[in-house]
């Protein structure tokens, strides 16, 4: 492997985070289309490592050291894109199609592996993140009525 292609060190730390690569675009278009946060990728995740299990708010919240108020509608906005499925007291992870579970697949991979350059990517979007979350709640009406 030539020294271009390693991955680089952030911070000093044990891993790989970041590389001068580019993401794989199927990773570009998740994080694009779903993740408006770090903090909600890290929520979804959890979720997502679970596999089919049952996963409460509470227990997202307590691991993932946020409130459970403000995970809630996070959850509740992805169980409506087809990623999560609400399920007795909880959420399990069921995507719709295989697309969505091989995609995320992709990104938790490129998470473990380039932190850094993940995190870049979500808060370099070139849309604002408070509108990315209203649109994900945002209800259309037809123009005709």
């Amino acid at each position: 492997m030539s020294p271009a292609a390693l991955p680089v060190r952030a911070g000093g730390g044990g891993g790989p985070l970041t590389s001068p690569a580019p993401l794989p675009p199927d990773v570009v278009a998740f994080l694009d289309e779903y993740i408006f946060t770090v903090a909600q990728l890290e929520v979804l995740l959890l979720v997502h490592e679970a596999g089919g299990v049952v996963r409460t708010a509470a227990d997202l919240a307590r691991e993932s050291y946020l409130p459970e108020p403000s995970i809630t509608p996070w959850l509740d906005a992805l169980v409506g894109r087809g990623i999560l499925q609400a399920a007795e007291n909880g959420y399990r992870f069921a995507p719709l199609d295989e697309r969505l579970r091989q995609s995320l697949a992709a990104v938790a991979e490129c998470y473990a592996r380039r932190r850094v350059s993940v995190t870049r990517h979500v808060y370099s979007s070139k849309e604002d993140p408070v509108a990315r979350f209203a649109d994900a709640f945002r209800f259309r009406k037809d123009r005709d009525s």
